[in-house]
Parts: C-alpha cells; sequence; structure tokens
C-alpha cells in the first residue's frame, strides 16, 4: 500500500514539519558521530601552526566581517584528496545554517588549509553583503569587472564565484557597481554561479 496523502492544508504542513525535523535530527546524529571520530581539530599541528595558516587566508578580515569566522579556501584532506570550494566554520557549529550545509566535514579530516581560485576578492564579497534588497527576501547582485570588461553579475551574499572557464581570482578587485535593470533586460550581463551546492562546511577548533 501506498503512504497515506494528508487529508487537509493542515495535515499536510504538519507533515513536512515532521519530515524536516527528522532530517534535521539524522543530520545533527552523522555530524555528532563525525565529530566524536575525528574531532574539530586538524591532526598534527599545534595552535601556532593553525593560526598561521589561517592569517594566510585574511581570517581577520573575515571575522571582522562575521563574528563566526567563516574563512574560504581549498582543503587537502587527510586522505589526500582536494575539496574546493570550502568554508571554514571557526565556531557555532551546531547552527542550523551548518547544519544546512549539503557538505560538511570536520577539522579531524583535513590536512591543509589553502587558498582557492574560486573566492572573490575581499571588497566583492563585502559589497555582495550590503546589495539593496528590491522585493522581500530578494536582493540584487552586483555588478563586477573581469578583465576590464564590466558584465558579470556576482549574486548577493557571495562568497565563490565561478564563470564559464573565469573563477574569483579572476575578478577584478577595485570594480563594484549596481547592475543596470535596462542592461539586464537587454541580456547585456552574465550570471556567475555562488557554488552555494558545492561548498564544504569545515568545523573547525583551533587548539588552545
Amino acid at each position: 500500500m501506498g503512504r497515506e496523502r494528508p487529508r487537509s492544508i493542515k495535515e499536510y504542513r504538519r507533515a513536512q514539519l515532521l519530515r524536516r525535523r527528522l532530517l534535521e535530527e539524522a543530520e545533527r546524529a552523522a555530524f555528532d558521530a563525525l565529530r566524536a571520530q575525528y574531532g574539530l581539530r586538524i591532526p598534527g599541528l599545534s595552535a601556532l601552526a593553525v593560526s598561521t595558516m589561517l592569517r594566510a587566508l585574511d581570517v581577520a578580515r573575515y571575522r571582522a566581517l562575521d563574528d563566526r569566522g567563516l574563512v574560504p579556501c581549498r582543503a587537502r584532506l587527510v586522505d589526500g584528496r582536494l575539496m574546493d570550494p570550502c568554508l571554514v566554520w571557526l565556531s557555532d557549529w551546531g547552527s542550523t545554517e551548518f547544519m544546512d550545509n549539503p557538505r560538511k566535514l570536520v577539522g579531524g579530516r583535513v590536512a591543509r588549509l589553502l587558498p582557492s581560485r574560486y573566492t572573490l576578492p575581499f571588497p566583492i564579497i563585502e559589497a555582495a553583503r550590503h546589495t539593496h534588497e528590491y522585493r522581500m527576501g530578494s536582493y540584487l547582485p552586483v555588478l563586477v569587472s573581469i578583465g576590464g570588461d564590466p558584465r558579470y553579475l556576482v549574486p548577493d551574499h557571495s562568497v565563490f564565484f565561478r564563470c564559464g572557464t573565469y573563477s574569483g581570482k579572476d575578478v577584478d578587485p577595485d570594480f563594484v557597481a549596481e547592475p543596470s535593470v535596462k542592461q539586464h533586460r537587454l541580456g547585456r550581463y552574465l550570471w556567475g554561479d555562488d557554488m552555494l551546492e558545492r561548498i564544504t562546511a569545515i568545523a573547525l577548533e583551533v587548539p588552545d
């Protein structure tokens, strides 16, 4: 027999909430198991070594932008695999926002953190966090330039960028603007990908 359908909108919403709660519990249990097995600290590295690695990734700038310390990077894992792009969480690992990431890792599986070619220049990341809301919950993208050609759109709140063969490292750091509605309607702009579905969230604890 098939699954019984909810008999009313109220029952349907209740079923949806229950399903989401069960998924969240499963995600949290899987993360807790990873944390228990591997830990949140990069194995074999001292506090100084980890801090030096994070400074090379401009951690102070990202902490000023978000006190959770969301640091963009790529990660080489203990087993040799390379994950790119990644976003290191230095706190708030148990939050719903962290758990909502489809890809999650713990620091104990990481060997080294490295710069990612997909990371946007910091002025662009900062601008993308402060775009105008044109409809409730919807924000304008920012217009950026690549090779002196200002026709690429970066979605709001982006940290990473990819458009065709271009990536975040190719974006000019000194140009950012609000796109023209007219030019957009004429199809003059190219949308970039913020790579949200490919980001791996890493829960990292820095040793004392």
